[in-house]
């Protein structure tokens, strides 16, 4: 039987008892050139103690040699109180499922690298353990360090102060966190800034239950190209944040917005909100631009669960308006609700979106199952506010809720467009579910939007066989597009209809035209003004003449003789 070191350290004295150990000494020179021990370079290392020390100096032997730093299992805690576990570039841990806790009153990161310049570079890899951040044990953010910036003002730097992150990470190159437990953080679970590419799989955090504790569970500033795989958890703020720019904790701004940049790509793959003391996470991913910097293309796929706030938000914090924003946000497999009445499920409060895609997905308000919250219906899925959305695109989209009649005053809407907000074009590929009345409409505008909206209906399916102008919309700023494929059916008075389906315009039921006038609804107007010349069906000669304006009226140019009035009984225009 051979075992290697690391399966040596792993297994303790008890565990070889009986065993027959072979190692060759190429064997012993291999493993001490690729591994390097915690606790046998000096140092207390064992349960309960603090580790600082003996790892430290582990990786000031190791130094710039390659290998990775082994973090040998012991059964109980490993504790961090001295100094930080502090990591160079190139290096790579394995802490082979231990728990490390912060002591009580610590006050540090539990583990962050350590740069000798400013360069981004290096590689860090960090693998299997549990960080407990010990919130609980009296952790105490601190801000004693500030540089005064004559553009930015006051800034206390993440590097220089303790803003109550459990892992930091800071310029390197490559980082890669795989299967790591995040418990109990002060504040965000991990933190990295100004990296160019960072990996994070296989995460778990929980946070302490709460609102307004600044506990992200992942959060990038300026990190260019950003993977997440994997994350559950609770947070009692937002699950996931990237910020092109800023970043503030309490107020105070730690990272210099000099420094921001672009975010070239962030790509998330399997999120899920858990329960915890009854309540969810605040947010799910929060997408943060600002300063002229922008997030380009943001992929995500696999949302699952409740949100009490947002299951996204994206904007400038830090400007009611914003010319930058994001590029394109594609959203895939999203199974999720918010819970929070007033809520919405995507919400932009700032800035420009050029393209945003929800495909594949549903949202479920049969999921608001939590004591002490409700969701009336009433929460969008598309909010926007002080921003601009080029193109929307619902694509197999399921809209399901058994709140769809509570009040027929109140509508279920899925895009709305609040102050300032606007978006150019909606396409609407979608199927709502209720036993209840069909009480949604599909996109609400404020009343003071001067701006036009394009709606192309691709599919709407429904409990009912009718849609009326009000399920589409509230607005008169709002235009059929190219694509129309339902049938939208309003009462023109009396007992007769108008309906539209494509381009297709007609009238059912019998209709006075009064004084020569009638006026028609604007979405079943032409856009430029028509003149139709109709014949009397039972006097071919009685010619008239008709104008139908971009307003919706329709004014008769030329009359027959004798012609008291024209009425349209649903078959053809008749002379009386």
């Amino acid at each position: 039987m051979e075992l290697s070191r690391r399966k040596l350290l792993a297994l303790g004295g008890a565990g070889l008892a009986g065993a027959t150990v072979t190692l060759t000494a190429a064997q012993l020179r291999e493993g001490q050139a690729s591994e390097w021990i915690v606790g046998d370079h000096g140092g207390d290392y064992g349960p309960e103690k603090d580790i600082s020390d003996a790892f430290n100096k582990t990786i000031k032997a190791k130094g710039s040699r390659s290998g990775r730093v082994i973090v040998p299992y012991v059964n109980g805690l490993l504790l961090v109180g001295k100094e930080s576990l502090l990591i160079p570039d190139n290096t790579e841990i394995d802490f082979c499922d231990n728990v490390i806790k912060l002591q009580n009153g610590a006050s540090k990161y539990l583990l962050a690298n350590q740069k000798t310049s400013d360069v981004i570079s290096g590689r860090v890899v960090i693998r299997n353990a549990t960080f407990d951040g010990n919130k609980r044990g009296g952790q105490a953010r601190r801000y004693d360090r500030v540089t005064k910036d004559k553009v930015w003002g006051d800034i206390y730097d993440y590097k220089d102060n303790y803003p109550g992150f459990c892992l930091m990470f800071d310029r390197i190159k490559e980082l890669i966190v795989d299967n790591v437990k995040i418990v109990d953080p002060e504040s965000w679970g991990i933190a990295h800034f100004l990296c160019d590419t960072a990996s994070f799989s296989n995460i778990s955090i929980i946070s302490q239950s709460g609102i307004g504790l600044n506990g992200d569970g992942i959060t990038g500033v300026a990190t260019r190209d950003i993977l997440i795989m994997n994350l559950h958890g609770y947070t009692n703020d937002d699950m996931i944040g990237i910020s092109a720019s800023r970043a503030t904790v309490q107020e105070y701004s730690i990272f210099n917005p000099g420094q921001g940049r672009d975010v070239e790509s962030v790509t998330v793959r399997n999120l899920r909100s858990e329960q915890q003391n009854q309540t969810w996470s605040m947010v799910g991913i929060g997408l943060y631009f600002s300063d002229d910097k922008t997030i380009r293309n943001i992929d995500i796929a696999g949302v699952e669960g409740c949100f009490l706030k947002h299951i996204i938000r994206l904007g400038n914090y830090w400007a009611m308006s914003s010319a930058t924003g994001i590029d394109n946000l594609e959203i895939t497999h999203l199974h999720a609700t918010t819970i929070y009445p007033g809520s919405a499920d995507v919400y932009l409060f700032s800035g420009n979106v050029n393209q945003l895609s929800v495909i594949k997905s549903r949202i479920s308000r049969l999921l608001t199952t939590s004591p002490g919250y409700y969701n009336g219906g009433e929460n969008a899925v598309l909010y926007l506010e002080n921003g601009t959305v080029g193109n929307v695109w619902f694509d197999n989209f399921i809209y399901q809720s058994e709140f769809l009649s509570v009040d027929n005053a109140l509508y279920n809407t899925l895009v709305v467009c609040g102050v300032n907000g606007q978006v150019d074009r909606i396409s609407f590929d979608i199927h709502i579910i209720s036993d209840k009345s069909n009480n949604y409409q599909l996109l609400k505008k404020d009343q003071t939007s001067e701006d036009i909206t394009t709606l192309d209906i691709v599919s709407c399916l429904s409990n009912s066989d009718i849609m009326t102008y009000s399920n589409m919309t509230n607005s008169q700023k709002v235009v059929p597009g190219n694509v129309f494929n339902v049938k939208i059916c309003e009462s023109l008075g009396g007992e007769s209809t108008i309906n539209r389906a494509g381009g297709d315009v007609w009238i059912d039921g019998t209709v006075d035209v009064a004084g020569d006038v009638l006026s028609i609804p604007h979405w079943c107007t032409p856009r430029q003004p028509k003149i139709t010349r109709c014949y009397n069906r039972d006097a071919l000669q009685q010619r008239y003449v008709a104008r139908i304006d971009t307003q919706g009226a329709i004014a008769i140019l030329q009359k027959p003789r004798r012609v008291k009035k024209i009425i349209f009984d649903g078959a053809g225009w008749k002379c009386i």
